[in-house]
């Protein structure tokens, strides 16, 4: 998993840090204030997160109850199957 994390850490890094290299050296941000910076450097990040689509906490711990009752449902439903494939055969 923390692979995948670097992963996804380093697609959002790169290009905030090309772009933000680019505002840098084109003079962009010589006449902006500390805050307007902060608010440019919010933006791009905020606009990266989105492009990587992905989920809150809430949703992901939903997603994991959901399989958890579906695994479970699935593991009933294969032993009932057993027990009728036994008492079929038998």
């Amino acid at each position: 998993m923390i692979g995948f994390q670097k992963l996804a850490l380093d697609a959002l890094l790169t290009p905030l840090k090309h772009t933000l290299t680019d505002k840098i050296m084109s003079g962009e941000f010589i006449d902006q204030s500390k805050e307007e910076i902060q608010a440019s450097v919010r933006i791009l990040l905020e606009s990266g997160l989105r492009k990587m689509d992905l989920v809150s906490r809430e949703e992901f711990d939903a997603q994991c109850l959901m399989l958890e009752k579906t695994r479970t449902q699935l593991d009933e439903l294969s032993q009932q199957l057993k027990e009728l494939e036994q008492s079929h055969h038998s």
